[in-house]
């Protein structure tokens, strides 16, 4: 397990887009408030590339705008008994 702590948001992309292009790397996994299309495009060639799984957590908001996933998943908590 590595964990990296990034002080700006350019400095975790640029973390996630070198792991995922690493062979030796089964996934990977980011915390990113926002994102745009080029971003989320360049991490999906290189999950691509090292054959990683790349999974990116968001906040859920109405209108997540465009994504290069190919899949999203929306988790919910669901209330006690």
């Amino acid at each position: 397990l590595v964990l990296v702590r990034a002080p700006r948001p350019a400095d975790g992309l640029w973390a996630m887009e070198e792991a995922l292009r690493c062979p030796a790397v089964a996934g990977a996994l980011l915390s990113l408030s926002e994102m745009d299309l080029t971003h989320a495009r360049r991490l999906q060639l290189a999950a691509e590339t090292g054959g990683a799984l790349g999974m990116l957590l968001r906040p859920d908001t109405e209108n997540p705008g465009p994504s290069a996933a190919l899949t999203r998943w929306r988790i919910n908590a669901l209330p006690g008994e």
